[in-house]
């Protein structure tokens, strides 16, 4: 039985290690370092933010795309993600970008920045429509 204490313990140890040395990590590679004590979500999120803003300030949708598939293999549900990132894929396949679209009013029917995302995407889909799918007379 004290084995099986002592394992638990060591288990416990090494996941709070593991974790302050990640939130170490995040702290030294922030560019604003006191922004990570601003709210209790710690500096690896904070971080993320970061590089979210960044890849979006910069308008490279490689760089969004490599950042969005990052993040969402954390946050798989996070229904922000899902419509960035089905505003990156909108061009390549439209398909998956409308069944992430949906994905994310389905987990967040009522948050107004799937809301907005969803406007925006759609009204760009509707704006880049051909000029010759005007209906037949």
């Amino acid at each position: 039985m004290k084995v099986l204490y002592l394992m638990v313990g060591l288990l416990v140890l090494a996941t709070g290690s593991a974790m302050l040395l990640a939130e170490g990590a995040a702290f030294w590679t922030m560019k604003d370092k006191t922004a990570g004590f601003a709210d209790a979500d710690g500096f690896t999120n904070k971080r993320n933010k970061e590089m979210l803003e960044t890849a979006i300030l910069l308008g490279n949708a490689t760089m969004l795309g490599d950042v969005l598939a990052r993040q969402r293999d954390k946050a798989p549900f996070d229904p922000v993600l899902m419509s960035l990132q089905a505003g990156v894929m909108v061009d390549r396949d439209l398909g998956t970008s409308a069944g992430l679209l949906d994905q994310a009013q389905a987990v967040a029917p009522r948050d107004p920045r799937v809301k907005a995302l969803r406007d925006v995407l759609q009204t760009r889909l509707q704006m880049s429509q051909p000029s010759s799918s005007q209906p037949a007379e």
